[in-house]
């Protein structure tokens, strides 16, 4: 055979040897082995997720009647309210703040519908729970204020109003929602028998309170609680939970992965997370600020009982949601048991102080008698240093105590102020007086 042929030989067999591991690695198909049992990253949950609208929501509504002012805390009667304004559609937005030079005498009149929340909400957040036509305006409010008796033909008014800072925008609603409103709502003959007396207190010019005309009973309750777990908390909260350290401190437990710090306090039960790096000079709106707060929570199930939205400060980047009771009442405590705190920095929570249990089951209840409205307002007014124009508000509350085991959380109810922007307990009488707070 010759040289050339040998080589041409050669060359065919290399040619086929390249077609077939072509071939091979164009079908190849490995066989891995299945891992069983394989650890993945879940999200971390500690209860179901709320919407918004659940979180935010009014705390109290009043009817003006020619025979005198009725309200209501009822949650039932609140959610029902708002089921039928989820039905209408509000337009043509105007500022009526230079014409309504008294608020309060303004929506004090006859035939006014008052629907009152905790804080002032950004209106471009709440209108995605209403039928908003047109250009929406952007503003602040804390209450809405529905005109059952000046109508016209085809229309009627809703008054959007910051009550603090004397702002008020109207909108248009078509007439045939308010005559159902006033007919299934606001008629004296049916709200007059779910609703309470309540008597109007004139503070300042500007700044006039609702108060219970007559003493009133609530039950005070004591609960088991059910303590949730601080590793979900840690898992939720530290962006690399593996490398974080578990320390045992006096009172209680610390996790830290040498910058971020969460601390477990066993006897106030109460959990405190804190991220210096995320402490800067940096304002976020209070649209962003709410929503952004409520994502925050929603993202582990924070919404362990019924918290709703209570305060907001853009100044600090704070935002507060506070425990309510099934019947209405809000809960406070001075060791922050019923509150979620949240402070931001950058892009990031700054601060985060929160309980660290479930409210379970009921293990007894007593019913006390509280005084009226006026009587609490008029000892008030008798402390040595009050101002009476550094007062906003003054509500029936339960205050949330440890009892002296630490096993079960008691709810007890007390008359509240709201005082130079802070929350204060009226003690009862036969407890010492007054704890006012103002000297």
């Amino acid at each position: 055979m010759s040289y050339e042929k040998i080589k041409s030989v050669i060359l065919a067999i290399l040619v086929i040897l390249s077609g077939t591991l072509t071939w091979s690695l164009w079908t190849y198909q490995p066989n891995y082995e299945t891992i069983e049992n394989g650890e993945t990253v879940k999200e971390v949950s500690l209860s179901e997720k709320r919407d918004a609208k659940k979180i935010i929501k009014a705390d109290r509504i009043f009817y003006h009647h020619e025979n005198g002012l009725v309200g209501t805390i009822n949650p039932a009667e609140i959610d029902r309210t708002f089921k039928e304004l989820s039905r209408w559609t509000f337009s043509d937005f105007e500022d009526e703040s230079s014409k309504i030079k008294n608020i309060p005498s303004f929506v004090q009149r006859v035939g006014m519908a008052e629907i009152i929340f905790p804080s002032h909400i950004p209106f471009n957040l709440y209108k995605n729970f209403l039928d908003i036509k047109g250009k929406d305006p952007d503003f602040h409010f804390d209450r809405i204020v529905i005109d059952v008796k000046n109508m016209k033909k085809e229309e009627g008014f809703v008054y959007f109003i910051d009550y603090q800072n004397q702002k008020v925008e109207r909108s248009r609603v078509n007439s045939s929602f308010i005559n159902v409103f006033k007919n299934n709502y606001y008629k004296p003959s049916l709200s007059s028998k779910k609703f309470n007396s309540y008597t109007s207190a004139k503070l300042t010019k500007k700044q006039n309170i609702y108060i219970r005309e007559t003493e009133s009973t609530y039950p005070t309750r004591s609960y088991l609680i059910e303590e949730l777990s601080s590793n979900k908390f840690k898992n939720a909260l530290f962006n690399n939970p593996s490398f974080v350290q578990k320390n045992y401190i006096l009172t209680g437990e610390e996790y830290t992965d040498g910058l971020t710090l969460m601390r477990v306090n066993v006897d106030k039960h109460i959990i405190s997370y804190l991220d210096p790096a995320a402490e800067e000079d940096y304002t976020i709106n209070k649209e962003d600020l709410l929503q952004q707060s409520i994502d925050f929570v929603n993202n582990h199930g924070g919404w362990t009982d019924n918290f709703r939205y209570a305060e907001m400060d853009e100044s600090t980047q704070t935002v507060l949601f506070r425990l309510y009771e099934n019947n209405g009442l809000p809960v406070f405590s001075d060791e922050g048991m019923s509150e979620i705190l949240q402070v931001w920095g950058q892009n990031n929570i700054y601060k985060y102080v929160r309980n660290n249990f479930t409210l379970d089951l009921v293990t007894d209840q007593t019913d006390k008698t509280l005084l009226s409205g006026n009587e609490v307002l008029e000892q008030l007014k008798k402390e040595k240093g009050f101002k009476p124009e550094l007062l906003t508000d003054l509500v029936i509350g339960y205050t949330m105590s440890n009892d002296s085991q630490n096993l079960l959380l008691k709810l007890e109810p007390f008359w509240y102020y709201h005082y130079d922007n802070k929350w204060i307990q009226v003690k009862d009488q036969n407890q010492g007086g007054i704890k006012h707070g103002l000297e």
